[in-house]
């Protein structure tokens, strides 16, 4: 027999909270380490892979799972411009993110190395606005039809 759980609503409603800013502030501190390791310390991308790895990993589970719930990640729902220009944002800061990547050394701008490093941030960055366009844009879609699934479902229960 299953021990039944009769805990207030409420209460569980502050643990989910309390859960979901210890997660923020995880994932705040994850960054500012990957920041710190890449800039400050000019560590090997090898030294910090597994963090940044968790990092976007984290952001992309919370993305899909929220898109395949039926849940929007923008601030206004269900208009089309914006959710296109939210694409276009993310987008672009997903691709600076990756294109800083490419400033393996910062001193190849004062040695006179200064095009490779322009050629290999250009090249990053329209790599990565592309690849992340389009997964945006294919996450968007299912979002859609899982919404429309679920819509349809509430009206036939009706």
């Amino acid at each position: 027999m299953k021990k039944q759980n009769n805990e207030d609503e409420r209460i569980k409603i502050e643990r989910e909270k309390i859960c979901s800013e210890a997660f923020g502030f995880l994932i705040f501190i994850l960054m500012i380490s990957i920041i710190v390791k890449q800039f400050v310390f000019k560590v090997p991308f090898s030294q910090y892979a597994v963090e940044t790895i968790c990092f976007f990993g984290a952001g992309v589970y919370i993305m899909i799972r929220s898109f395949f719930m039926g849940h929007s990640l923008s601030i206004q729902k269900n208009k089309k411009k914006n959710i296109k220009a939210y694409i276009i944002i993310i987008g672009i800061g997903t691709s600076i993110g990756i294109a800083t990547t490419a400033i393996e050394n910062p001193d190849d701008f004062f040695t006179g190395n200064i095009w490779l490093v322009v050629l290999k941030l250009i090249g990053r960055f329209i790599f990565a606005a592309t690849i992340s366009a389009a997964a945006l844009y294919g996450m968007y879609s299912i979002y859609n039809k899982r919404k429309k699934k679920i819509e349809k479902k509430l009206d036939d229960d009706e």
